[in-house]
């Protein structure tokens, strides 16, 4: 996926790490409202197959991991404790009378060292034989996918180019679309390539051996 794209997504993230220099002691506070718009910021499919959107929070200052991670929303209600796992996934609670309220968000992490990222797993179960309906599906759900973001990720938006198939070390791996025949490169990646003419017959594609990973590739 193009690094523009990618930063264009992931641009509310670097708020989180700007925002978390507010205190001076080890307490710092973030305004729910960051928070929130850092998370609602890419906007997921609700009936996604393929694209799948990751949230994890990370911890980078030195000598401190998550499991040292504390994050507290200060609401008129109370103190509302936010659960982190060791993975990083966090159960925020994204409320619209939170956000009109806009409490403080403490969290004992020293400065710039919280980060927010964002990313996309378009990966797919390996499989050494399927319908090329595979391949022009999860290209429509991107396109979708891309669709519901803003103005500017649109137009930063790469062009699917195929689905790219890895195989592990061994024989060349090659796929067979229909009549004609695909071999993958010395680095064992073969690109199964997005055609019109394919994505109407929808030919079956049967690889030569199972492959170690499956996921869409994009244009540069």
């Amino acid at each position: 996926m193009r690094r523009s794209f990618a930063a264009c997504l992931l641009a509310p993230a670097a708020l989180l790490a700007a925002a978390s220099a507010t205190a001076a002691d080890a307490w710092r506070s973030i305004p729910y409202e960051t928070l929130h718009r850092a998370l609602t910021s890419v906007t997921p499919l609700e009936d996604a197959q393929y694209i799948q959107l990751e949230q994890r929070i990370a911890v980078t200052a030195p000598g401190m991991t998550l499991d040292d991670l504390r994050m507290v929303i200060d609401a008129d209600g109370g103190e509302i404790e936010v659960p982190v796992d060791s993975a990083g996934t966090m159960d925020f609670p994204l409320s619209e009378a939170l956000l009109d309220e806009n409490p403080p968000v403490r969290v004992n992490v020293p400065d710039g060292g919280l980060s927010l990222n964002l990313s996309l797993d378009t990966t797919v179960s390996p499989a050494e034989r399927f319908s090329y309906g595979l391949v022009a599906d999860m290209a429509e759900e991107f396109d979708r996918f891309s669709a519901e973001q803003g103005l500017v990720a649109r137009m930063m938006a790469p062009d699917v180019a195929g689905l790219r198939v890895e195989f592990a070390e061994g024989p060349r791996g090659t796929a067979r679309v229909g009549d004609e025949v695909l071999a993958a490169g010395p680095d064992g990646v073969l690109l199964v390539p997005l055609r019109g003419d394919w994505v109407r017959q929808r030919p079956e594609v049967v690889l030569s051996r199972m492959p170690a990973l499956m996921r869409l590739a994009f244009e540069e």
